[in-house]
């Protein structure tokens, strides 16, 4: 869900610009630009970048998910997928409690229930397969 009035682009150029229209609505800061990077607000919280690491804000600016993660993708269906380390890919919760634990090479938003997700952490597979809300194993990855 997109905050009306609000949008962050992912592509940015400079620190002033680090936040797009999320920081800047009709003629003045909303939110100080101080992100290295940004996605776009999806069920009211924003994955941004902050001193090399991602975290979460709310439509305010405050930092609601500690900026920990070495990536982050955007919450669909109350998860986002995270990664911590090379390919260690698991999801949080919108309260940023790991739900599934990092445990993927690739991790996709869920849809319907379902995640798309590549591979354990022993394989360089690229070969996908499904798990539902829980981490349930609903389609092994195959060759």
């Amino acid at each position: 869900m997109t905050t009306p009035g609000i949008s962050i682009r992912g592509r940015l150029q400079s620190r002033q610009e680090s936040c797009g229209d999320t920081c800047w609505s009709s003629g003045s800061w909303r939110i100080p630009p101080q992100f290295e990077g940004a996605g776009d607000y999806s069920e009211e919280l924003a994955a941004v970048k902050k001193d090399g690491k991602w975290g979460f804000i709310d439509a305010s600016g405050t930092m609601v998910i500690p900026a920990v993660f070495d990536e982050a993708g955007a919450f669909s269906e109350g998860l986002a997928a995270v990664r911590l380390g090379e390919r260690q890919w698991g999801y949080i919760d919108t309260s940023g409690t790991m739900v599934i634990p990092p445990s993927y090479n690739r991790a996709e938003p869920f849809r319907a229930g379902l995640a798309r997700v590549s591979g354990g952490k022993e394989t360089e597979s690229a070969d996908y397969g499904y798990i539902d809300r829980s981490g349930q194993v609903i389609w092994k990855p195959t060759h």
